[in-house]
């Protein structure tokens, strides 16, 4: 539903009220910026920018007409008459898109998210809809937030305008500063390292070991932005915690097993599969008190999300009595690609899991 004149005017009213009403000598500058982003609001409205609403009883014939006329030519493009809603055919960046020409002052530009939501690529046909409701423009105008939808996709196969090297470790070179990225263009191919830009470094606070996708230029392997970056707190499942008696009453008994050893130096590694929250967690104690690092997945997460970090680990167990096949064939198929030793297994405990992986590393 849209918001017509007469609510956004008593909004606005509101606000100014609320801002000169507060005014202090310590609120100062904050006042002047938040009358003047409601003052703009008012000059928007002013020049009709906003939908005027109708109500059902309002409506007539040639409304109808209309919208018949806006279904028979549905995937031709256009911008309402209240710039709310825009349709028109995708266009690709090197990051993120636009629906309409670049130039064009009605184009609308289409963020990574959406493009990755929707799975787009030049020539699908798009509506922007002003997404009013969340009053992204009341705040301000200039910064409207859109609702996406993908009517059409194109038929044509359309010459990339960005190759994207996905799930890509930031590193650091001994011989030059800055960060970089790994670009491989075939398997064949002697991997290229290219600088992340300084303005995507403050924009992602990006730093050494960061995972992200980058895309460049098919002509240019120097011309690149990065696109996304994986946050990492969001790819390891939390390991459940048993309850404190449970734990104090145990404690007496694990003393003298919780000797703490550096025989796994560091190691990564990654389970995945296995459904029982117990077992994970004496697999993690038993390894990390060796001082391994220990990372768990179900297997049910999105395969960027193990792909990501099965290429950061060193050695890798599959638990196969709770997995499904498609994501062991997943891990299977990356360890294989990134040279990485895995083991296959059925439900184990800790300590048979740190025997187990001490004898792969012979």
């Amino acid at each position: 539903m849209g918001v017509n004149k007469e609510k956004l005017i008593s909004l606005v009213k509101d606000e100014l009220q609320h801002f000169i009403g507060n005014l202090s000598e310590s609120n100062l500058s904050e006042t002047v910026v938040g009358v003047r982003s409601q003052l703009d609001i008012l000059e928007a409205v002013d020049r009709a920018l906003f939908l005027e609403l109708h109500t059902n009883d309002s409506r007539n014939e040639n409304d109808t007409t209309h919208q018949e006329n806006e279904i028979v030519n549905e995937f031709e493009e256009s911008v309402s008459e209240d710039g709310l809603c825009v349709r028109g055919y995708y266009t690709q960046f090197i990051r993120g898109g636009c629906i309409l020409s670049k130039d064009d002052p009605n184009s609308v530009f289409v963020p990574e998210k959406v493009i990755r939501d929707l799975e787009l690529k030049t020539g699908d046909f798009l509506q922007a809809a002003a997404d009013i409701e969340k009053g992204a423009h009341i705040s301000n105008p200039r910064r409207v937030k859109y609702q996406f939808e993908k009517l059409k996709e194109t038929d044509e196969d359309i010459e990339d305008v960005r190759f994207v090297e996905s799930l890509s470790v930031i590193q650091k070179r001994s011989d030059l500063p800055g960060l970089y990225v790994s670009i491989t263009q075939n398997d064949n191919d002697l991997p290229f390292e290219a600088k992340i830009m300084d303005v995507d470094i403050t924009k992602y606070r990006l730093q050494e070991g960061d995972i992200i996708d980058y895309a460049y230029s098919p002509e240019n392997f120097n011309y690149g932005k990065v696109i996304w970056k994986y946050e990492m707190d969001n790819f390891v499942e939390k390991i459940a915690v048993e309850p404190k008696k449970k734990e104090i009453k145990r404690k007496k008994n694990m003393e003298m097993d919780d000797v703490s050893t550096s025989e796994l130096d560091s190691l990564r590694i990654v389970t995945v599969g296995g459904d029982n929250l117990k077992l994970h967690k004496t697999a993690k104690n038993e390894i990390e008190k060796r001082g391994g690092i220990l990372e768990y997945f179900s297997g049910n997460e999105p395969k960027e999300t193990i792909i990501s970090r099965l290429k950061i680990a060193d050695l890798v167990a599959i638990y196969t009595e709770s997995i499904s096949h498609s994501a062991m064939n997943l891990v299977k198929e990356n360890c294989k690609k990134y040279d990485i030793k895995y083991l296959c297994t059925k439900n184990i405990g800790g300590s048979i899991l740190v025997k187990k992986i001490e004898e792969m590393r012979v």
